[in-house]
């Protein structure tokens, strides 16, 4: 059962990645780590165009002529 917690301590994604690949208890470990990959990608995309993207508006709202 995961712990929602905010306060608890965990581990990053990365270092699950790695723990899965390092320890190999399930067989299918390369699929779980390329699983895994794939979310910090996707979650690294999401967050940069959440603040890229309102970023980008309000600049041109404010009459910006940076690039």
């Amino acid at each position: 059962m995961p712990d929602f917690d905010v306060t608890a301590t965990g581990e990053t994604l990365a270092v699950h990645m790695w723990y899965v690949m390092a320890i190999g208890l399930v067989p299918d470990r390369v699929d779980i780590a390329n699983g895994i990959g794939a979310l910090l990608i996707l979650t690294i995309l999401i967050f940069n165009l959440m603040f890229t993207i309102p970023g980008k508006i309000l600049q041109r709202k404010m009459g910006s002529t940076g690039t």
